[in-house]
């Protein structure tokens, strides 16, 4: 019998977390008895899956266990907003969504929205003791190219790096230099 592969990570706008538990489609354990009747000629091996955005730090500290951090960062405008982050070992993994997804733009002032709290998330999994950081990428409602990350970092430029994508234009020159000290 052909094999095949049922992925689930979130309907947006259809379906969301806790409706898709409900219905047992989000928990392997629940999830099973279900597929197993619809597939009852199939092997069937679940795991839990994120593409990077809402849920990639969840789905990550389910599989790989570890140490979750909780911080509070820079929102897509400048608010506090609180934010996890995952330690396994020597490394760390951080969700930019948390930071500046699009439930926290709600699709307004794509033009100001800025990934600095992005930045604040990879210097605190720096500070807690990361050598390597991972950054799941998705769900963002920014589009600064991470010019807010790297200002956060500690990079410089001819102009803001904070100011959204509406400040990108006025850039001529980045120094690097002050980020790349700073990740050591």
């Amino acid at each position: 019998h052909a094999g095949g592969a049922h992925l689930v990570d979130r309907l947006r706008g259809d379906l969301d977390r806790d409706a898709a538990l409900d219905l047992g489609l989000a928990r392997g354990d629940l999830a099973l008895p279900r597929l197993q009747h619809l597939a009852h000629h199939d092997v069937l091996d679940l795991a839990p899956m994120a593409d990077g955005g809402p849920g990639f730090v969840d789905v990550l500290h389910s599989t790989l266990g570890g140490e979750l951090l909780a911080v509070t960062v820079r929102g897509p405008f400048g608010e506090p907003v609180p934010a996890t982050l995952l330690r396994v070992g020597d490394r760390a993994y951080v969700e930019s969504a948390q930071a500046c997804g699009l439930h926290l733009t709600r699709g307004e002032r794509a033009e100001e929205a800025t990934t600095l709290g992005v930045g604040d998330l990879v210097t605190a999994a720096v500070d807690a003791g990361a050598g390597e950081v991972v950054v799941g990428l998705g769900g963002s409602g920014t589009n600064d190219g991470g010019a807010g990350l790297l200002a956060a970092l500690g990079a410089t430029a001819d102009a803001p790096l904070d100011r959204g994508v509406a400040g990108l234009a006025g850039i001529g020159a980045v120094d690097l230099a002050p980020a790349r000290a700073r990740l050591g």
